[in-house]
């Protein structure tokens, strides 16, 4: 099951993330962005050195890594780097070392979907990663995440740590506050629900948003992903516990000026009552306690208005009703947004 950011979000992330990605689909070869190195090497004799595979389920090219290979990244004032990697068909998934700073580790990965993130913090201009016994798929690396994670910081006061300061309230310590949220409204996207049974919630307390769908101000943005019943059966008491909660794919955006912090979630719990609801809106009364991984704990106890966000189709039949009508969809895995009667991919390139 994979997950998508509604429109809003990618347009948060594009605007207000100051970082560098490096990708790696189909090439082994040294990639150098915004002052950043990154090389892949092998060269150890009896090991293998990285290399471009086709994956049997998928048949996409990966970019496969070996025992003993490394991952070598030079850059002036690192401060933050995270490796999205996954497991190599049925071989182990490789433990990894860093040869300075701290190394948060994201995990093993079960398959090549089931992708993880190790987080290094410190403060350095060449950091080299060596891969234990096992494989691994890289996917990709993000040097100088902006509200990345906080190091080993002072809990309760949100104390510098590592690597980087930790929020307000206690964000990026051990120990941990708790932390009262607000929202208004919303969206509610079902797109996943034919598939897996998942609904998404979207939940944000933006004043106002441009026209290209980038918000204004600073605010929070929540997704959550509950399972459901009915696809619009809402009511009930979502937990990790019972397998109705999907906390791997919820999370909090937090942005304050120029910063903005991604959290993600270990526990929770949510409770949704109907109070109002049609084929456009819902009014629903939501209340939730989630455990971040920064060990803060978010609570809300309100009523919010969400939007229904349709199908490709459902817009399209739309428009001849409300031609004037601007939003986002979802469809196959693809953003649109609807603009006086036209639909428009996140390019900005109309499709319809």
């Amino acid at each position: 099951m994979k997950k998508l950011f509604s429109i809003f979000a990618a347009t948060i992330f594009a605007a207000s993330i100051s970082a560098t990605t490096f990708d790696f689909s189909n090439s082994v070869e040294q990639q150098t962005k915004d002052g950043f190195t990154v090389k892949l090497v092998g060269g150890n004799k009896g090991y293998a050195d990285p290399a471009v595979g086709t994956n049997k389920d998928t048949d996409e090219k990966e970019v496969r890594l070996y025992q003993k290979n490394t991952i070598v990244i030079t850059g002036k004032d690192i401060t933050t780097i995270s490796l999205t990697c996954a497991k190599q068909g049925a071989k182990d998934y490789a433990e990894i070392s860093a040869s300075v700073g701290t190394l948060k580790d994201g995990g093993a990965s079960t398959s090549y979907s089931d992708k993880k993130t190790d987080v290094w913090t410190g403060s350095a201009d060449e950091v080299t990663f060596t891969i234990g016994q096992g494989q691994r798929i890289l996917y990709q690396i993000v040097i100088n995440e902006e509200g990345g994670e906080g190091g080993e910081g002072e809990g309760g006061e949100g104390g510098e740590g590592e690597g980087g300061e930790g929020g307000e309230g206690g964000e990026g310590g051990e120990g941990g506050n708790t932390v009262q949220l607000s929202f208004k409204q919303g969206e509610i996207d079902s797109e996943y629900f034919v598939e897996d049974g998942s609904i998404g919630f979207y939940l944000y307390n933006f004043e106002d948003w441009t026209e290209e769908g980038a918000p204004v101000g600073d605010g929070d943005w929540l997704e959550l992903w509950l399972f459901l019943d009915s696809e619009t059966a809402y009511d009930g008491t979502f937990t990790v516990k019972d397998n109705t909660f999907d906390a791997e794919f919820s999370y909090l955006m937090r942005i304050a000026k120029t910063d903005t912090t991604e959290i993600g979630f270990v526990d929770g719990t949510v409770t949704i009552k109907v109070l109002e609801s049609d084929e456009e809106f819902a009014l629903l009364n939501m209340s939730f306690t989630l455990v971040g991984e920064d060990d803060n704990t978010y609570t809300f106890s309100g009523d919010v208005e969400l939007y229904l966000i349709p199908t490709e189709e459902q817009a399209i039949e739309n428009i001849n009703v409300e031609p004037k009508q601007n939003r986002v969809i979802m469809h196959e895995g693809q953003l649109y947004i609807i603009r006086d009667g036209k639909v428009y991919g996140v390019s900005g390139a109309r499709v319809k």
